[in-house]
Parts: structure tokens; C-alpha cells; sequence
């Protein structure tokens, strides 16, 4: 059983994996408790920017999800690269959730 997965400080995928803003401690703790939930698949998003702007850092920051993730026996399915519904999508803070909308329309092209 599974989910997709969106870190909780992240309003898209471009957030979840930028150097300024990833939270290996949080996520650790959220898949924890999808690992007691009896989760073992997620589904990642990731955005070409993220690795455009930090190759290596990048690289690392996907190393320490699959870490993570192995740790409590979840395999995440990557999805690199992927667009969505916000146009010329910029690195840096990312626009504040709109209240009430699921924070997919948030994601980047």
C-alpha cells in the first residue's frame, strides 16, 4: 500500500528538494509514521530546476530520501523531471499554499 508523498514543508516538488529548504529530519519522521501505517510504496515528484541549479547536491538530497525511505522498508517510485500546472517555475521560495486547494496546484511545469 502507498501514496504519493510531498513532504509537509513543501508547497511542490521544487521545494521539497531544493539544498535551502530539504529536511532530511522531517521526512524522516513522516516515514516513520507511514511505515507504521503499513505503508511501503511512495511515489516522488522531482523537478528538473532542483537539479539544474545543484547537480550534486541534488543527487545527494534523492540519496538521502531513498535512505530514508529504505529504512523503514518503503520504496519510492521517482518520477524525474515531471510539469504541472504553474508556468516559468523559479527556483527560491515558492508561492504560500492557497488555503482550502490541495498543494498539487502548486506544482511545477
Amino acid at each position: 500500500m502507498g501514496s504519493e508523498y510531498m513532504a509537509s514543508y513543501a508547497v511542490n516538488q521544487l521545494e521539497m528538494f531544493q539544498a535551502e529548504t530539504f529536511d532530511p529530519a522531517l521526512i524522516d519522521k513522516e516515514l516513520a509514521l507511514y511505515g507504521k501505517l503499513g505503508m511501503n510504496t511512495i511515489r516522488v515528484f522531482m523537478h528538473d530546476i532542483a537539479y539544474s541549479i545543484d547537480p550534486t547536491g541534488f543527487k545527494n538530497r534523492i540519496n538521502t530520501l531513498l535512505d530514508v525511505s529504505s529504512k523503514y522498508g518503503i520504496r519510492p517510485t521517482l518520477l524525474f523531471f515531471t510539469d504541472a500546472p504553474i508556468e516559468n517555475p523559479t527556483a527560491g521560495k515558492q508561492p504560500k499554499p492557497i488555503p482550502g486547494i490541495y498543494s498539487a496546484c502548486r506544482f511545477l511545469q
